[in-house]
């Protein structure tokens, strides 16, 4: 007898190979539309350069609750899951350059991060990934971990380049192909849990 492996985790277990070699992938189906996620692990200045290029601009870290408290990284207001926006404290200039943000990136993955080591304001943003949820940022957030490079991730929302409306899944399937990146939906990863 044989078994087909179905769909849903060729999708899941590609998104994740793709992940761990430090290429993007695209994410559909969640609140924010489609985006484009990368870990934040040694993630490089190019890949947030092409994030920023093909996304909105605004690249949001993905990181669960407990770590962003650790780090002392409040909510921007009330009681939401974004963070205040913050920066590494050393080795950048700006903060805004794909190389300052992915040194803030890569800095938040590090599990030796202490608070001390990142200054606010800065110009990353990250949204508080809570156990249980299942939305675009809980799926960055597991695609990195199922990566084997920890729960932080980054993503970008695309948008429409005509409309600027967030960009419709088929739309993301068809700039994913041409890109050569792997495309899959939250639910993919949902029925894959």
């Amino acid at each position: 007898m044989t078994l087909a492996v179905a769909p849903a985790l060729d999708l899941v277990e590609h998104a994740v190979d793709e992940i761990g070699r430090g290429r993007p992938v695209v994410v559909h189906g969640g609140t924010q539309g489609a985006v484009l996620v990368a870990a934040a692990a040694g993630i490089e200045p190019a890949t947030v350069a092409f994030l920023v290029r093909y996304g909105s601009g605004f690249l949001e870290a993905a990181a669960p609750e407990s770590l962003l408290t650790a780090l002392e990284l409040p909510p921007a207001h009330g009681r939401s899951a974004r963070t205040v926006p913050f920066d590494a404290a050393s080795e950048v200039s700006t903060g805004i350059s794909a190389t300052d943000r992915a040194r803030t990136l890569a800095l938040l993955a590090d599990p030796g991060t202490r608070s001390d080591d990142l200054t606010r304001p800065g110009h990353v943003v990250a949204t508080a990934v809570r156990p249980g949820g299942a939305d675009t940022a809980e799926v960055a957030s597991a695609l990195a971990e199922l990566a084997g490079l920890g729960p932080v991730a980054v993503l970008c929302t695309m948008l429409d380049e005509e409309s600027g409306e967030l960009l419709d899944a088929v739309t993301a399937g068809a700039f994913a192909r041409v890109e050569g990146l792997a495309d899959l939906a939250v639910s993919d990863l949902i029925t894959r849990k």
